[in-house]
């Protein structure tokens, strides 16, 4: 640490108190809990964004059905093709 490290931390400190900074530091610990749980809920899981989790699953599980069927058309129609090929083949 050097000096100006130390000019530089009683300068920070040494700036008036304001109404804002005294409310800061005369707050309960209940009213920093009070604070901190009101952060939690807004980013956790509500019923809402269950719901919404919920309803993009359903359309993931539909779409991966709707590719599942279009895959399985895909394979016969390349499974015909190959026969059909090797019937010209054999027949050559």
């Amino acid at each position: 640490m050097t000096t100006g490290d130390v000019g530089a931390l009683l300068d920070c400190h040494s700036q008036p108190l304001t109404d804002a900074n005294l409310e800061d530091l005369t707050k309960s610990a209940s009213e920093e809990e009070e604070e901190t749980q009101q952060v939690v809920d807004q980013s956790g899981l509500t019923l809402e964004r269950l719901a919404k989790l919920c309803n993009l699953a359903k359309e993931l599980k539909e779409g991966s059905r709707e590719w599942e069927q279009r895959y399985g058309s895909f394979c016969a129609i390349l499974q015909q093709g190959r026969r059909s090929h090797e019937s010209l083949q054999d027949a050559l």
